[in-house]
């Protein structure tokens, strides 16, 4: 599916990256929740946009990358101790999945972190030699325990941004705070008006059904302390067709969500968007 033709809008004022600033993959953190189908194509972005850095030669110099990673590469310094090597992404099983229909994504994924041991998600990471986290609220005493434990996890993993990909449980203050404007989530409806606890997945779709109205949305939004309330940084809006179904609108909106979530990714990440 081709969205080359589809209006979007993004929010915030656009500001153009310098010429002369040194290349930079930004490295992030995926937090989800269930099957983790979106968190996949994510992954096989992420993959398709370094063999294009390597292919057209844009990495910086290999021996300064081998000294950062030595002093900043998480999955190195947590598994420092026990002579194993850091993680690296698995290309051989990106080659043996069915291609992504994603643009590349140019970043560097972390860890995959999940609030529950059944997310299908997690068997993905572990396919792509993804280092995952488990961190279940239902394994500490209250909501801020957990909030301070995801807290430090993410500290020391040091992502420059926090990519939402279908994770269900709302962040709390310490985690807010410490990744302040750097906290990114996709809505597959419109918002304000179809968000909200229980607003997930095949809800969204025949909320907006009911509703009657001509087009649906998706909305990537930096992510507050309220369920999908965030300040918008881009939508796109998706024409509902006459007798469709949620089910059938469920399987478009996710089809154009995983072509539209990186683009804004991409500009938001490299700071060609600012979010005002």
């Amino acid at each position: 599916m081709d969205i080359s033709g589809t209006e979007s809008s993004y929010s915030g004022e656009m500001s153009a990256v310098k010429e002369n600033s040194i290349l930079k993959v930004p490295r992030v953190v995926v937090m989800a929740s269930g099957a983790g189908n979106l968190f996949e194509e994510l992954v096989k972005a992420t993959l398709v946009a370094k063999a294009r850095r390597a292919h057209q030669g844009a990495l910086i110099n290999p021996e300064s990358c081998e000294n950062q990673d030595s002093q900043t590469n998480p999955v190195l310094s947590a598994n420092q101790g026990s002579q194993k090597p850091p993680l690296q992404p698995n290309l051989a099983a990106a080659s043996t999945q069915q291609p992504t229909q994603a643009p590349p994504l140019n970043a560097e994924i972390l860890a995959l972190i999940t609030n529950t041991s059944k997310a299908a998600a997690i068997t993905k990471a572990r396919s792509y030699n993804i280092d995952t986290k488990i961190i279940d609220p239902t394994n500490f005493a209250n909501h801020s325990a957990w909030d301070s434990a995801l807290a430090e996890q993410l500290q020391s993993l040091k992502p420059d941004w926090i990519v939402l990909a279908g994770f269900l449980k709302k962040l709390g203050p310490q985690v807010l705070a410490t990744f302040n404007r750097r906290i990114v989530n996709t809505h597959p409806g419109p918002l304000p008006q179809f968000g909200g606890p229980g607003m997930y997945g095949h809800h969204v779709h025949e909320a907006v059904l009911k509703s009657k109205l001509a087009a649906t949305a998706i909305t990537v939004h930096l992510v507050d302390a309220e369920y999908d309330h965030g300040p918008t940084v881009a939508t796109m809006p998706i024409p509902i067709e006459p007798s469709e179904t949620a089910w059938q609108l469920e399987a478009r909106v996710k089809a154009l969500e995983i072509q539209f979530y990186p683009k804004v990714l991409n500009d938001l990440m490299s700071g060609r968007m600012a979010v005002s």
